[in-house]
C-alpha cells in the first residue's frame, strides 16, 4: 500500500509540473519571442522541471527509485526540439551524476530517451494534428528508456524488474498523453487568438491591414524609431465608382484585390499597407524622407498602372491611381496629422488630372508632383 501511495504522489507531482510545462510552453508561443530567445527558455523550461522531477522520485521497499525524469527528457525531445533535448539531459545526467551510483547507466538513459523523444518528433513532422495514438506510441518510446540499463549487468534484478517496468510504462504513458493534451489545448487557444487578432487587424477583402491594424503598426514604427524620417502615401483608385456601375460590385472587388495584391507583393520590410474603406489605401514608409517616399509612389502608381483585372467576359480592366504623399523628419506628427496632409495632396493630385502623385510640403518647401515620371511643380 505504502509503494502505491509513493508511485500516485510522484504521478501527481508530476503531471502538475507537466500542466506548468505546458501552460508557459504556451506562453512562450503566445509572446512570439525571437527564435533563439524562445529556445533558450523552453530549453531552461524543460531542464529546470527535469531536476525537479530527480529531485522528487518514489521509493520502493525493494530499493527502486523511479522518477519523471526520463519522461520530461523525452518530452523535451518531442515538444521543445533538439536545444530543449540537449539542455535536460545535460542538466539531468550532471544531477545524475552527483548522485553517485552507477551514474553511467543512468546517463546513457537519459541520451537514450532524448534521442527518442527527438526520433518522434521528426516522425511526425508532416502531421497537422497530435492525435492519442501518436501520444500513445510517444509514451511507449519514452518507455523504452531503461533498455541501456541492460548493458550493465550490477543493475539486474529479477525481483524488482518487472514491477519497475510497468511502473515506468504507466508513468510514460500518462505523462506524454496528459502533456500532448494540454500542449494541444494550448496551441488551439493560441490559434483561435491569433484568428481573432488578425480578423480584428485586417481587412477581409484584401488581407490588409484596416485602420486599426494601420494605427497599431504607426505607434510601434514610432515607438522603434522615434525620430527617424516617416512617410504616408494616401491611395486612391482613379474613377473607381464609375467601374462599380459599369461592371458591377463583384468586379470592383476583383480590382481592389488586384491593387491590393501588388501593394503587398511590393511592399519593402518595413512597409505597411492597409485598405482604409472603400477604394482608399494607404501605406506606411519608416525610415523614409520625402525624395524615397517621391520614388516609392511613383513605383506604385506605375506599377498599378500596368496592371489588368481580368473579367469573365470582354477585356481586362486597367486603373490608375491618384496618391497623396506627407512626409514628417520628427517623432511629434501624429498619425492624424500625416492623414490630414496626405489627403490635401491626395485632393490636388486629382484635382490636377489624377494618375500623379503630389507630396504635400513641408515648412519652407513648395509642393512637387510626380506624373509619368517627372517632377514639376504643383
Amino acid at each position: 500500500m505504502a509503494e502505491v501511495l509513493a508511485f500516485a504522489i510522484m504521478l501527481s507531482n508530476g503531471v502538475g509540473q507537466l500542466a506548468v510545462i505546458a501552460i508557459l510552453f504556451g506562453t512562450l508561443q503566445r509572446h512570439r519571442s525571437p527564435p533563439l530567445l524562445q529556445a533558450a527558455l523552453t530549453s531552461t523550461l524543460f531542464a529546470i522541471c527535469g531536476l525537479i522531477a530527480m529531485s522528487e522520485p518514489a521509493r520502493f521497499d525493494n530499493g527502486v527509485v523511479v522518477d519523471l525524469r526520463a519522461v520530461i527528457t523525452g518530452l523535451a525531445g518531442a515538444f521543445g526540439g533538439w536545444p530543449a533535448a540537449l539542455a535536460t539531459a545535460l542538466a539531468t545526467c550532471l544531477y545524475r551524476i552527483h548522485l553517485g551510483g552507477i551514474y553511467v547507466a543512468g546517463c546513457a538513459s537519459i541520451v537514450f530517451v532524448a534521442i527518442l523523444g527527438l526520433a518522434w518528433r521528426w516522425r511526425t513532422r508532416h502531421e497537422r494534428a497530435t492525435r492519442l495514438r501518436h501520444l500513445l506510441v510517444l509514451g511507449g518510446l519514452i518507455a523504452l528508456h531503461p533498455l541501456p540499463l541492460l548493458f550493465v549487468p550490477a543493475t539486474w534484478n529479477a525481483q524488482t524488474l518487472v514491477p519497475t517496468l510497468s511502473t515506468l510504462l504507466f508513468a510514460s504513458l500518462a505523462g506524454a498523453v496528459a502533456f500532448g493534451k494540454l500542449v494541444e489545448r494550448e496551441m488551439k487557444q493560441i490559434a483561435q487568438e491569433r484568428l481573432l487578432v488578425r480578423e480584428a487587424l485586417h481587412d477581409p477583402l484584401t488581407n490588409l491591414l484596416n485602420r486599426r491594424g494601420f494605427e497599431a503598426a504607426f505607434v510601434e514604427a514610432r515607438g522603434l524609431d522615434q525620430d527617424a524620417p516617416l512617410s504616408l502615401l494616401l491611395i486612391d483608385i482613379d474613377h473607381f465608382k464609375s467601374v462599380n456601375d459599369r461592371f458591377g460590385h463583384d468586379v470592383g472587388d476583383d480590382v481592389l484585390q488586384t491593387v491590393a495584391d501588388r501593394l503587398q507583393a511590393d511592399a519593402g520590410r518595413f512597409e505597411r499597407c492597409s485598405r482604409h474603406g472603400g477604394e482608399e489605401f494607404a501605406v506606411l514608409l519608416p525610415r523614409s524622407g520625402t525624395d524615397a517616399a517621391l520614388r516609392r509612389a511613383e513605383a506604385i502608381r506605375a506599377a498599378i498602372e500596368r496592371l489588368e483585372t481580368p473579367r469573365a467576359a470582354g477585356d481586362p480592366i486597367r486603373a490608375t491611381v491618384s496618391i497623396g504623399i506627407a512626409a514628417c523628419g520628427d517623432g511629434r506628427t501624429s498619425l492624424a496629422e500625416l492623414f490630414q496632409k496626405a489627403d490635401t495632396a491626395l485632393y490636388r493630385a486629382k484635382a490636377a488630372g489624377r494618375n500623379r502623385s503630389i507630396l504635400y510640403p513641408l515648412d519652407g518647401q513648395i509642393p512637387a508632383t510626380l506624373a509619368a515620371g517627372h517632377l514639376v511643380p504643383a
